[in-house]
Order: C-alpha cells, then sequence, then structure tokens
C-alpha cells in the first residue's frame, strides 16, 4: 500500500467524525472533562482496525472497521429509519454475506486501484452497465442544513442550545458553544454537523432525561423551541 497504516486509519476516523480531538478539548467543560477519565470515543475503531491489521493488509482492516461502525450505526441506520417511515423496504444487494466475504479475502489492488474504488467490481461490470454510470462519481444524498441553520432555523438553533437548560448541563463550555454558533453564522465555517449533533444530543436529554417531555422534532420543525 502506499501509505502506512497509522495514517489511513486516523484520515478515516477524522473523515467520519464531527469532533476532531481539538474541537473537543475546546468544547467540554473542565468538570466534565475529569469525568470522562480520559475517555476517547476513537478509541473503538482503533481497536477494531488494530485486530483486523494482524491478518490483513491496511485497506481491508479499514473496510472492517468502517464495517463495524459508521455503516451499521449510521449509514443503514438511517437508510433503514427513513424507508420504513416511508413504508418502504431497502435492499442492499452488496452487503450480500456470499459478496462481502468473497470480497473480503481479495488483495487490495483488486479494491482500490490508482485512486478507482471498487476495481474489480468495475472491470466485471464493463461491457454491462454504459460507462459513463461506471465513471459517474458518487453523490451524497445530502440536505442544506448549513444553509437552514443560518437563515429559516436560525433562531431556533440559537434558542435551544443557547439555553440556560442547555448551557447549564454541565457537559460543554458555553464560551466554545456560543463561538461555534457564531462562527456557523457568519459564514466563517460550516459547523452545521457539529451543531446538529449538540441539538440531538440537547432533544434527547429533553425528551428521555428531563422530567418534562418534550417533543423534539416537533420543536425544531415548527419553530416553537422553548428556551428554558
Amino acid at each position: 500500500m502506499a501509505f502506512s497504516h497509522p495514517d489511513v486509519l486516523e484520515r478515516n476516523i477524522r473523515w467520519v467524525s464531527n469532533f476532531y480531538p481539538e474541537h473537543r478539548a475546546a468544547l467540554y467543560a473542565p468538570e466534565f472533562r475529569k469525568t470522562l477519565n480520559g475517555h476517547n470515543p476513537h478509541e473503538l475503531p482503533r481497536r477494531y482496525f488494530e485486530a483486523a491489521r494482524r491478518t490483513t493488509d491496511p485497506l481491508t482492516a479499514l473496510l472492517y472497521t468502517d464495517l463495524k461502525t459508521w455503516l451499521v450505526d449510521n449509514l443503514l441506520m438511517k437508510i433503514d429509519k427513513m424507508s420504513m417511515a416511508s413504508s418502504l423496504e431497502a435492499r442492499v444487494p452488496l452487503l450480500d454475506h456470499k459478496v462481502v466475504e468473497f470480497v473480503s479475502r481479495l488483495p487490495a489492488d483488486l479494491k482500490l486501484r490508482r485512486g478507482i474504488t471498487k476495481y474489480i467490481f468495475k472491470r466485471a461490470l464493463k461491457g454491462i452497465v454504459p460507462p459513463e454510470v461506471i465513471r459517474r462519481p458518487k453523490h451524497p444524498f445530502l440536505v442544506p442544513m448549513g444553509e437552514w441553520f443560518k437563515h429559516d432555523l436560525k433562531h431556533q438553533v440559537q434558542e435551544v442550545l443557547l439555553s440556560a437548560t442547555c448551557l447549564n448541563r454541565g457537559y460543554f463550555n458555553p464560551t466554545a458553544i456560543r463561538a461555534l454558533i457564531d462562527r456557523h453564522m457568519a459564514g466563517q465555517t460550516n459547523a452545521s454537523q457539529k451543531l446538529w449533533n449538540l441539538l440531538c444530543l440537547e432533544f434527547w436529554h429533553r425528551a428521555f432525561i428531563d422530567p418534562a417531555q418534550i417533543e423534539p422534532t416537533h420543536e425544531l420543525v415548527t419553530g416553537r423551541a422553548e428556551t428554558r
């Protein structure tokens, strides 16, 4: 491989993470940081990667790590929830266990070669699928949260994350929360994913931890977020 395995692991962790270690260091309140006792959420993917790395190449170990973490806890979970909410049955044919078992045994240069992902798969489909389809880049299914949070949902984001209820939980440094919101609103950075994570945590707290039961999605969409 053209890269060392610590490099590829660290790059992948940063790619799938919204908060890097330096972000968390600034965001966490001092007392909350003490209660964590050095816990690092990135240790879980590292354990999967190192376990697989003992018997295979870095790329396959990285794919195994994704399979055990990001794929099952993020992508597949979202697909299942959104499809079932619309009474649809989603299928993922490339995750058929026979396909996965076969691909896991292939050498790395048949999976990724000269920047071409799914290399052997695309070669196998040559002459069957039109070239423009095979060469077409990925198109992520994104929603414009960055713009929503700066405009339509600006006040809701500020009211929820800057509320006394949120800031007094003791998890985060209020100054860091305000700075994150201000930088996003000013267009200095796109912090939409970070803000979304913080909103989800706050709504989860209000729905399942706090005595008052508040419906999170309804609050944000209708604009009736209560400053408490």
